[in-house]
């Protein structure tokens, strides 16, 4: 009896642990956006977009037709973008978001999948919008996944 609550001592320890070093934040993937063509490559040093000024000079509206043609409404007095922009490329390449949370040093990572496709006959530029609640602050740090 001894050695099964010792057991479940060290379980719940374990998980009060791995639940204080990193808490999920919860996000939205914000569709129908563009990269505008003035956009300079790298020049978004920081992957945290907190105003609509900043989101507008990067960024255009993808506006279509019928149902779900709008793009995602963004309130930058309640929310922040995470961007991350890859280089041109005539390769079919997706950005997943695996995971978005925030470390015990109070730093925000998400982790990425940038899947490389086939190649096209059109240039593209990759582009992961995230779309956070403003109450889940902390400096951003992206880490991606290549895979061919």
């Amino acid at each position: 009896m001894k050695k099964i609550n010792f057991l479940f001592f060290l379980m719940l320890c374990s998980c009060l642990i791995s639940a204080q070093s990193s808490s999920t934040i919860p996000y939205q993937i914000a569709k129908r956006y563009f990269v505008k063509n003035t956009y300079q490559p790298n020049s978004l040093k920081n992957p945290k977009i907190q105003s609509q000024e900043q989101f507008r000079e990067i960024f255009g509206m993808a506006t279509v037709m019928g149902k779900d043609g709008q793009p995602t409404v963004i309130d930058f007095n309640t929310q922040y973008v995470i961007a991350i922009i890859k280089d041109e490329t005539t390769f079919g390449t997706t950005i997943t978001p695996l995971s978005l949370t925030k470390n015990s040093k109070g730093i925000i990572e998400l982790n990425v999948e940038v899947r490389e496709g086939k190649s096209q006959s059109y240039r593209i530029v990759p582009t992961l919008i995230l779309v956070v609640d403003k109450q889940h602050q902390g400096r951003v740090v992206v880490k991606e996944q290549f895979v061919k």
